[in-house]
């Protein structure tokens, strides 16, 4: 055997067993002067605490992988848990630090559909407890992928049931200075692009004028009406006009 094979079958073993006791300092360049970013893969984060031999296996240096899942496969490092993301991508599409897993941020850019996929609660964050109860995809209302807020109902065909959002909570109710009653939104508000122009439809309504009619509510006595304690239906007999009124001398 020549002399240059036994010393290669030497100095092998004993570059792996130094390797063994040695962490990432050596690899950096404090020992022996070997700065590891020269190699086009700077040891930063959680890669700078790493033993050479994690990834330098059976003292291999040229050629070993670069790309993070060939590690974290969660074999020879932590990999994917079971409620990653389902993807294709690759790790560093999303995980831009290597000091912690956290902190990933996805790019959403492209994506119009189903967002529920990950957006459930559990895998990203989901609907809120006071989120508006319907079965139609994110997608439906939510246009940005920046932000949850802006997000803007569609409510083409929607004729009744408008209480159930609009309690004051999950989308804008009654102000305080609304009529009181006991009907349906709809019964009066007949857009659902504003608020106003609603119609109060005075069927049946015979008493109890001035409990809307106060000049707050809704219009009530001008200035140069009559000076009267009585109630407004003792001579208004019409709740189309306020014309027509008749006292009772």
């Amino acid at each position: 055997m020549s002399l240059l094979k036994r010393a290669a079958l030497f100095i092998v073993p004993l570059v792996v067993l130094a390797m063994s006791h040695v962490g990432a300092s050596a690899q950096q360049g404090t020992s022996g002067g070997f700065d590891h970013a020269r190699t086009g893969f700077p040891l930063l984060g959680s890669h700078a605490k790493t033993d050479c031999v994690s990834c330098h296996t059976s003292g291999r240096f040229n050629g070993t992988p670069r790309l993070c899942a060939t590690c974290h496969d969660g074999v020879t490092a932590i990999g994917k848990p079971p409620s990653h993301l389902a993807t294709q991508a690759t790790c560093d599409t999303c995980h831009a630090a290597t000091a912690s897993f956290a902190t990933a941020k996805f790019d959403h850019f492209g994506v119009t559909t189903g967002c529920a996929t990950c957006h459930n609660g559990s895998t990203a964050k989901g609907k809120s407890t006071s989120h508006i109860g319907t079965t139609q995809a994110c997608e439906a209302c939510h246009k940005s992928t920046a932000s949850f807020a802006t997000a803007k109902f569609d409510h083409f065909g929607i004729t009744t049931g408008c209480a159930s959002c609009h309690n004051g909570t999950t989308a804008r109710g009654k102000p305080t200075g609304h009529v009181q009653t006991t009907q349906a939104c709809e019964t009066c508000h007949r857009s659902t692009a504003s608020f106003s122009g609603a119609a109060f439809n005075h069927t049946g309504i015979t008493t109890g004028c001035a409990s809307c009619h106060n000049g707050t509510t809704a219009r009530g006595k001008p200035a140069g009406h009559v000076q009267t304690t009585q109630t407004c239906e003792t001579c208004h007999r019409s709740t189309a006009s306020f014309s027509g009124a008749a006292f009772n001398h």
